[in-house]
């Protein structure tokens, strides 16, 4: 392996590091999801089979992850087996991403319904 090789991998195994230390205040569901995402990212296999995370889980990593400007601009709530993302106004393209990304890693789809589409994510069974 050669010195860039080996260098680069450094970079990755850092970061790696400094993510999973990061995390590990959102408690251990939210931290397996963001491992899985970044593993996933750099072309590894899946460490553990995906299970989905708990509401209060969920609700947690949203409000810890997504800028409290932007979650002025949308409802958080459940229903019988998802977490529920709903706009309260149009997003504009850059603030849908914002969301969007954070969802995403959940398992989290977007449902179009015109004006009322929204993000559902499903809930540990």
């Amino acid at each position: 392996m050669s010195v860039e090789e080996r260098l680069a991998k450094l970079e990755r195994d850092v970061t790696f590091l400094l993510m999973v230390d990061r995390l590990r205040v959102s408690g251990q569901a939210a931290m397996n999801a963001e491992i899985v995402k970044y593993l996933v990212a750099q072309g590894q296999d899946k460490p553990v089979a995906e299970t989905p995370m708990p509401a209060r889980s969920i609700a947690g990593l949203l409000n810890s992850k997504i800028e409290s400007k932007l979650l002025e601009k949308i409802d958080i709530s459940e229903d019988e087996d998802a977490v529920i993302v709903r706009p309260k106004e149009y997003l504009g393209g850059e603030n849908f991403k914002k969301i969007h990304d954070v969802v995403g890693p959940l398992k989290g789809e977007w449902i179009s319904e015109g004006k009322k589409g929204y993000w559902r994510i499903p809930k540990a069974t």
